[in-house]
């Protein structure tokens, strides 16, 4: 018990030191030793902030970040995401259950130009934004939470976590991959290549306008899984393969069941601190209709909800996005934002019993 001890002990003065002492986003030398600091720190119960998770404190503390984007596809409407989930209660939720609600208000995207792909440059510079305000959360030891918008804001929220916690595990609920690069995408949609950003799988990737994703670590494969994928494009295919990334379809739900796929998915991250990004569309559309990009077959209304419970179980959970979101996309709307709404309830610690 001593020795256990002295090892947190170390662990948390320097990933405290990395944390805390240094206002930019970490060096080469500074990520490797927050790498090393955090196979310990994690293992025992810390967050990336150097504390000790406070998931089930009444003292909690949530910060609320609204990214109101559609810059990643064609559909305006997406942008009325947080407005919509603000407006059914998302903040009393959270407060009913222990939390204490910081609303840091919204992120101000540039204006979209056109509904094609002429916003490049706004898309960057509004992530850029949205990761100054995550980093800036992260810094104060908050959990956060980001209301999308489409899931091009993944860029912004989850670049943001890496550049405090270059070692966090990030769970993808999406019937998507997200994966695709602009070599292999068909669409050019910016909602389905966040992951080969994040990852840094083109050479181009931190060029004009994303320079400043240079200062941000990428995120391994190892550091990354999949539950409720169900349309898979062949070139996303290929590299989910070649990178050995854990991909929990619809396929593995059908042969293991909810509770087995999560359980697995949580434990490929080995223990790290999470960052969940939740799509709505991971949803079937009978339950969920209201989104951009609605595929047939997905998760259950309770299945949807087992995986937010079981992730507010493991009291590992530092950040989420809740994304696609469009409520006046069609005659399901309301109950779509309803259910976001109820699945960020269950992701930070709301039961049956």
């Amino acid at each position: 018990q001593g020795d256990e001890r002295s090892s947190l002990e170390v662990a948390l003065s320097i990933v405290g030191s990395v944390s805390h002492t240094h206002s930019l986003p970490l060096s080469v030398e500074q990520s490797s030793m927050w790498r090393q600091a955090s196979t310990v720190a994690r293992v025992m119960g810390v967050h990336g902030c150097g504390r000790r998770r406070c998931m089930t404190s009444k003292s909690s503390t949530i910060s609320i970040i609204g990214a109101p984007s559609s810059h990643g596809q064609l559909n305006d409407s997406t942008s009325l995401g947080p407005s919509s989930m603000r407006e059914a209660g998302v903040v009393s939720s959270l407060e009913a259950i222990g939390w204490t609600v910081n609303d840091r208000g919204d992120v101000k995207f540039p204006p979209k130009r056109s509904a094609d792909q002429s916003n490049l440059d706004a898309l960057a510079e509004g992530n850029r934004l949205l990761s100054d305000e995550v980093y800036n959360a992260y810094l104060e030891c908050d959990t956060t939470l980001v209301l999308g918008g489409d899931h091009s804001i993944g860029i912004g929220s989850v670049s943001g976590v890496l550049r405090r916690n270059p070692e966090v595990g990030v769970l993808w609920i999406d019937a998507h991959c997200d994966i695709n690069t602009p070599e292999t995408s068909g669409s050019k949609n910016m909602h389905g290549m966040v992951l080969s950003y994040l990852m840094k799988l083109f050479p181009t990737v931190s060029k004009a306008p994303f320079t400043w994703l240079s200062d941000v670590p990428a995120l391994d494969p190892s550091q990354l899984a999949f539950i409720g994928a169900r349309d898979i494009d062949p070139g996303e295919r290929r590299m989910l393969k070649n990178l050995g990334i854990a991909v929990f379809s619809m396929h593995s739900i059908d042969k293991y069941g909810i509770g087995k796929v999560t359980e697995m998915a949580l434990d490929h991250l080995d223990n790290r601190t999470l960052h969940v990004s939740y799509d709505i569309d991971a949803t079937d559309p009978g339950i969920a209709p209201s989104t951009g990009t609605p595929v047939r077959g997905g998760l259950t209304y309770r299945e949807a909800h087992y995986i937010a419970e079981e992730i507010a179980a493991t009291g590992r959970m530092a950040s989420m996005d809740m994304v696609e979101v469009d409520p006046v996309l069609s005659a399901g709307g309301k109950e779509t934002v309803e259910l976001a709404t109820a699945l960020i309830g269950s992701a930070h610690g709301k039961r049956i019993i």
